[in-house]
C-alpha cells in the first residue's frame, strides 16, 4: 500500500481528444481570471451652452459626447490620416431625435497614425434640399488616380424621430475636404 505522498499521479489527458495537453493553450481545464471592465471616461463639461456640438472628434463616450459612425482613410500626399464622422449634437437635451438631426459631416486629422487628432472643420458637402440636412454614416475611400468616393445619406430637416426617407448619395472630389459631384445610388432605406 502506497502512501498519499508516494502516489504518483496519472498524466492528465484532454478531455475530448485523450492526449495530454501540449501547452497553456490546449487547456480547457484552466479556471480563467476574471474580466475587468476599463474605467468609464469622464463626461467633459460643455464648451458652451448655447453650443453644444463638440469640437473635438474623437468619440470619448459610447452613448453621449463626440463623434459617431467614423471613417478613416490617407490622405494620398500628406501621409495624414483623415476621419469623416457624423457630428451630433450630444448635449442637447431634447426627447426625440433632434440631436442628431441636422448634423453636418466632421473632419479630423492625424499626422501621427491616430495618436492625437485635430478638428479641421466640416466636409463641403454638396445640398440635396434648402436647409438643415442629416448626412448619416459618411463612408470615405480613394481610388488609385486619387479621387476621394464619400457615400452618405443626407436626410432634410430636423427631425424629433427616427423616420424619413434616406437614400444612398455618392460624391467625388480630388480634394478631401470639398466634394465636387454627386449622384445617386440605386439604393433607398425608409424608416
Amino acid at each position: 500500500m502506497t502512501s498519499a505522498t508516494e502516489a504518483v499521479a496519472a498524466p492528465r489527458t484532454h478531455p475530448v481528444v485523450g492526449a495530454p495537453p501540449a501547452d497553456a493553450w490546449s487547456r480547457i481545464d484552466q479556471p480563467r481570471p476574471p474580466r475587468r471592465r476599463p474605467p468609464r471616461p469622464v463626461r467633459p463639461e460643455p464648451l458652451h451652452p448655447r453650443d453644444p456640438v463638440r469640437p473635438d472628434p474623437v468619440h470619448r463616450d459610447p452613448v453621449h459626447d463626440g463623434a459617431t459612425d467614423p471613417t478613416v482613410v490617407q490622405h494620398r500626399a500628406t501621409g495624414e490620416w483623415w476621419t469623416y464622422y457624423t457630428r451630433r449634437r450630444a448635449g442637447l437635451e431634447r426627447s426625440g431625435a433632434e440631436w442628431v438631426h441636422g448634423t453636418d459631416t466632421g473632419v479630423a486629422v492625424s499626422a501621427d497614425e491616430g495618436r492625437t487628432w485635430t478638428h479641421r472643420g466640416i466636409a463641403q458637402v454638396l445640398e440635396y434640399a434648402p436647409g438643415r440636412m442629416a448626412y448619416w454614416a459618411p463612408e470615405v475611400i480613394t481610388d488609385d488616380d486619387g479621387t476621394y468616393h464619400m457615400y452618405v445619406s443626407p436626410l432634410p430637416g430636423v427631425r424629433d424621430s427616427w423616420t424619413g426617407d434616406a437614400r444612398l448619395r455618392h460624391r467625388l472630389s480630388g480634394d478631401p475636404l470639398r466634394r465636387e459631384s454627386r449622384s445617386a445610388l440605386d439604393l433607398a432605406a425608409t424608416g
